[in-house]
């Protein structure tokens, strides 16, 4: 087997620790270390293989297979069965339950947000469960069927995911925009970004842009990951991010929607 770089058995191993929903405080307690001693392990420090096999041992999986995670295959796009799709579609509760798990919080956390007695939680788990959502591994911890969140398409379940994406975030944006107004901007104001614009530029330039963003957003999704394994709590933010971006044909019918927003211009 060819040698595995250390950084890349370092991403292997810290997205299954967030698959199985194990903090670094238990990697600690299982290793008979510190906790600044496990962020050196998955952080800077070169990680030895005495180490590796360990925490092999921790996620029940063995060193070939962790060799097999670093590899770089072709991504398989997964989808949710029609039993999936139809129940998920017909009860939000449990939808939105569920993209808290595929977000990686575990049933505690999600209880402790919510408010959620014992029951609610053990409802919810065994409902998914029965739908091969996920798999429960004891009372307060999952792990979901699928790696990644499925691509929801254009049935029921996608509609229903993207209207809500799209009215929740801009109510969200629309609540913060207007409590800024009235707010001067020398005294404690808010930072609150949201803007429409439009550009010209060929198509290669639009995916260089493309992907410019695509890494930025991924390497502070990163510092975010660690930030909050290692920051106290009342040291952090809740930063919400909103995108979009595409790339049209000049006499593209939808641009006037644009032009429109705020009224159409005519012959008076």
């Amino acid at each position: 087997m060819k040698e595995l770089k250390s950084l890349e058995i370092k991403n292997a191993i810290k997205n299954l620790l967030k698959k199985s929903n194990l903090t670094y405080d238990e990697v600690a307690t299982y290793l008979n270390c510190s906790l600044p001693t496990v962020n050196r392990i998955l952080g800077p420090e070169e990680i030895g293989l005495n180490r590796i096999l360990e925490l092999c041992e921790l996620l029940n999986i063995t060193f070939t297979e962790l060799g097999e995670l670093t590899k770089d295959p072709q991504p398989v796009e997964e989808k949710f069965t029609l039993p999936q799709e139809h129940f998920l579609s017909k009860n939000n509760h449990y939808f939105a339950y569920y993209l808290k798990l595929m977000a990686g919080d575990s049933p505690e956390k999600i209880a402790k947000s919510f408010n959620l007695n014992q029951q609610s939680t053990d409802k919810y788990l065994i409902k998914l469960e029965k739908y091969d959502l996920i798999k429960i591994i004891n009372k307060n911890k999952v792990r979901t069927t699928y790696k990644n969140l499925p691509r929801m398409g254009s049935g029921p379940l996608g509609n229903i995911y993207h209207d809500k994406i799209l009215n929740g975030t801009s109510q969200f944006f629309i609540k913060k925009i207007k409590s800024n107004l009235d707010i001067p901007s020398s005294s404690n104001r808010v930072n609150v970004t949201f803007s429409v614009s439009t550009s010209k530029m060929t198509e290669l330039t639009y995916r260089k842009f493309s992907n410019e963003v695509e890494n930025l957003y991924k390497r502070y999704n990163e510092i975010s990951d660690m930030e909050e394994k290692i920051k106290n709590s009342k040291d952090l933010k809740t930063v919400v991010c909103n995108y979009g971006h595409t790339i049209v044909e000049n006499d593209d019918l939808t641009l006037k929607l644009l032009d429109n927003i705020f009224g159409e211009i005519k012959n008076i």
